[in-house]
C-alpha cells in the first residue's frame, strides 16, 4: 500500500469514526436535522474515502497530480463535514460562525467537483484489466473454439 493510499484510507477511517459517536448526541444539538445530516454525511464519507484508498492503484494518474488530488479529496470531505457540524452547533441568529462555515462549504463543494471529476475521468481512462481471461484477437478467434487450424482441421 502506497503512502497516499494509506493516508486516503486512514482520513476516511477518522472521518467514519468521527460519524459514529455523533449519531449518539444528534438529539442534543441545537439543530437535530442539521445533526443528523453531519452524522451520515461523516460515516459516508469516510467510507467512500477508504473505497478510493483501496481503488487507487487503478486510477492511472502522475504520482504528483495523483498526490495533489488525494489531498484534495480528504480535504474536501473534511471540509464538507466541518461546514455541517458548524451548521448543527449554529443557534438561530447565524454570526460569524455561519458565515465562515458557508465560504468553507462552497470551497469544500469547488475542491469535491474537481477531483471527484479528475478521478472519474482517471478511472474512465484507465484500461481494463480481465483477471484470467485470455484476450481474443480477430485473428485469434481459432483458439476460442479450440481447434487448432481452423474449422476444417
Amino acid at each position: 500500500m502506497t503512502e497516499t493510499e494509506r493516508r486516503l484510507c486512514l482520513s476516511g477511517l477518522l472521518l467514519f469514526f468521527l460519524g459514529l459517536p455523533l449519531g449518539f448526541v444528534v438529539h442534543s444539538l441545537p439543530n437535530q436535522r442539521v445533526a443528523l445530516s453531519a452524522h451520515l454525511n461523516a460515516v459516508q464519507s469516510g467510507t467512500a474515502l477508504m473505497v478510493l484508498g483501496l481503488l487507487w492503484p487503478r486510477i492511472r494518474l502522475s504520482p504528483r497530480f495523483a498526490a495533489v488530488t488525494a489531498t484534495g479529496l480528504s480535504l474536501a470531505f473534511w471540509g464538507l463535514e466541518l461546514r455541517i457540524l458548524a451548521s448543527a452547533f449554529a443557534l438561530p441568529p447565524a454570526g460569524a460562525l455561519m458565515k465562515s462555515a458557508t465560504v468553507l462549504g462552497a470551497l469544500s463543494a469547488l475542491a469535491m467537483v474537481l477531483t471527484v471529476g479528475t478521478v472519474l475521468l482517471a478511472l474512465r481512462a484507465a484500461p481494463r484489466e480481465r483477471v484470467g481471461v485470455p484476450s481474443l484477437g480477430p485473428l485469434d478467434s481459432t483458439r476460442a473454439v479450440g481447434l487448432k487450424g481452423g474449422i476444417n482441421a
